[in-house]
């Protein structure tokens, strides 16, 4: 499948990069990562090369830990020969040295070690998603990374930029031009307003389970009949009786503002961690992990039981319980899509875990 960006990283900062990821992919943007999109069978370096080339951005995490590794130097060096734009996101207050400045002293930097963090995020999103305008248009792939023009300047065109005051006199000048723009100008106002103020009608697009096997179904999504966006998220996390180095998930809940979904899980459940969503805070991707369980059933065979949630949104992601395990079920929303809530199976503790998505209709 096409990408569109590729995000180096040292792995020391890969809580910051899985944040940049979540925010680029909740906004549509396909990205490519590491050691997440390398297919089975491909060695490390191999895929590292096919990520990038596959790719028409570089999004740089930059910090002390990056300034030093090899690897990433190389990762530039080859994004460089294959054309890649490179968009540095300094989550450090630190100077590239010499290694680096060979490679970046003509590229402008995204400074982003100021809180808070999603608001640079955001001016990330919506940069990149520029420069994949430009490029889709068949525009110059250079450094065009976070410019910005100062007052007074000259435009794109070399034409001197018109003061207000200017724009003003040349309507006023004309009645019919002036009324004209005043009623497309109100028309506007009204859209927007109307838009703003408005909510947004979704329907079910689709879902999908992770795990494992018995126990009773459940399902969020008509508990929320206006389908709107998940506010908060409870998890309970329950310690395996058999096997106390192994944790499970016991409980889960989701809130949509003020109304609250229904408990699933096991009964007297203890203290949930409980994660409140800000306003503006969007989900873009869940992971979910399972384990087997220490017991065999009838039939000899273990079951699966989910250990931990890795919920994903444009400024941060949220873990919740054990997400180490290998086995991982993806949940990846597309733009414009929301997360209604969960469905599976569950009994004591819960073994599957699906997601439910809707869609603008």
């Amino acid at each position: 499948m096409p990408f569109d960006v590729f995000i180096s990283y040292s792995s020391k900062d890969k809580t910051c990069a899985d944040a940049a990821c979540a925010a680029l992919e909740a906004a549509g943007v396909r990205c490519w990562m590491a050691p997440r999109d390398i297919c089975a069978g491909i060695e490390y370096a191999e895929g590292i090369l096919e990520g990038i080339e596959a790719c028409r951005i570089m999004v740089l995490i930059f910090s002390s830990n990056a300034d030093v590794s090899p690897q990433i130097h190389r990762e530039v060096e080859h994004a460089i020969d294959k054309g890649l734009s490179i968009f540095p996101f300094r989550i450090e207050n630190v100077l590239p040295t010499k290694a680096m400045q060979y490679y970046l002293s003509s590229i402008h930097w995204l400074d982003a070690y100021t809180p808070p963090l999603d608001s640079h995020f955001r001016q990330l999103v919506e940069q990149v998603k520029a420069d994949l305008q430009v490029t889709a248009a068949g525009g110059a792939t250079s450094a065009r990374v976070f410019k910005t023009i100062p007052a007074n300047s000259e435009t794109s065109f070399g034409q001197p930029a018109r003061s207000f005051g200017s724009h003003v006199q040349a309507m006023t000048g004309n009645p019919v031009r002036f009324a004209l723009v005043a009623i497309i100008s109100i028309l506007c106002a009204a859209g927007v307003l109307f838009w703003y103020f408005s909510t947004p009608t979704y329907v079910l697009a689709r879902s999908a389970a992770f795990g494992g096997n018995g126990g009773f179904a459940f399902d969020d999504a008509p508990l929320n009949p206006s389908y709107r966006p998940i506010t908060a998220i409870s998890v309970v996390m329950a310690v395996n009786s058999q096997n106390r180095n192994q944790q499970v998930i016991r409980n889960l809940q989701v809130e949509w503002g003020d109304t609250i979904g229904a408990t699933h899980g096991g009964k007297n459940p203890p203290p949930a961690q409980r994660t409140q969503l800000a306003p503006d805070e969007k989900i873009g991707r869940v992971d979910v992990r399972w384990m087997s369980y220490d017991f065999r059933t009838s039939d000899n065979v273990p079951p699966q039981w989910v250990s931990g949630l890795a919920i994903w949104t444009n400024t941060r992601v949220l873990t919740f319980g054990d997400v180490t395990p290998a086995s991982t079920g993806q949940c990846i929303l597309s733009y414009g899509e929301i997360l209604l809530g969960f469905f599976g199976r569950n009994g004591e503790v819960i073994d599957q875990i699906g997601c439910v998505i809707a869609k603008p209709k």
